[in-house]
């Protein structure tokens, strides 16, 4: 059995967290600050080049621009406050210092309507499919208004309206190199339809590892699952 999508829609809530992480392994903050960090062992999920910690702050209102665009950063803590020890050693062991990043970042709130669970576009859950309206503006044939992204099996992100990397057809604006057909999540990604020649409407996803990029997952999404 294949990995089935389900579909999440962001609230008007997010989670906001304080964060701590070091800059390059050798330079600090462009003064050539000379520091030899070893290699963080702590961080899963992250770049071992760096060190990192990071905790809840709390639950806010997503912040917004004046022009309605949603935004990642949240005001600053003062660098004394206290909340800010919690997050000043890594679980290596390394300990920050004052040219170390400060970051309260903003994680927005998703919804599965179909039982109510909350999600997080960080969490990366497998089969996790989302509307993303923000990037339409990179993308001029939509199929009903919505740019939508799935994760898929291997934990790595396919944004199902964007252009192949393999497309035939990088300069025309009007086909789509994958062609997909019902509502979301249960969709079918194929090649029937005005499109390129790319494949035959598979995704293959792409690691990265050591400067080289690699192959993780390949495979088709049939109504609603990976298969």
């Amino acid at each position: 059995m294949g990995v089935k999508c389900f579909y999440v829609e962001i609230t008007d809530k997010c989670k906001v967290y304080l964060r701590r992480y070091s800059v390059d392994s050798f330079w600090k903050n462009d003064i050539k600050y000379l520091k030899l960090n070893p290699l963080c062992i702590g961080n899963s999920g992250y770049s071992p080049d760096f060190h990192n910690a990071e905790i809840l702050y709390g639950i806010y209102p997503i912040p917004y621009t004046a022009d309605k665009v949603t935004v990642d950063e949240f005001p600053m803590l003062d660098h004394n406050h206290p909340l800010w020890k919690h997050v000043a050693v890594c679980k290596c062991g390394y300990e920050f210092d004052e040219y170390d990043h400060y970051q309260m970042f903003v994680d927005d709130i998703y919804i599965d309507k179909a039982n109510g669970r909350e999600h997080s576009l960080r969490t990366r859950t497998p089969g996790m499919m989302w509307n993303a309206p923000w990037r339409l503006s990179f993308e001029k044939n939509q199929v009903d208004g919505k740019y939508l992204c799935v994760i898929c099996p291997d934990g790595l992100e396919w944004d199902i309206d964007s252009q192949a990397r393999n497309c035939t057809m990088k300069t025309d604006n009007v086909h789509k190199c994958w062609i997909r057909h019902g509502t979301p999540p249960i969709i079918t990604v194929d090649k029937a339809g005005l499109t390129c020649g790319a494949g035959a409407g598979s995704i293959q996803t792409y690691g990265h590892k050591d400067g080289k990029d690699f192959g993780s997952y390949h495979g088709f999404l049939r109504n609603g699952e990976f298969t």
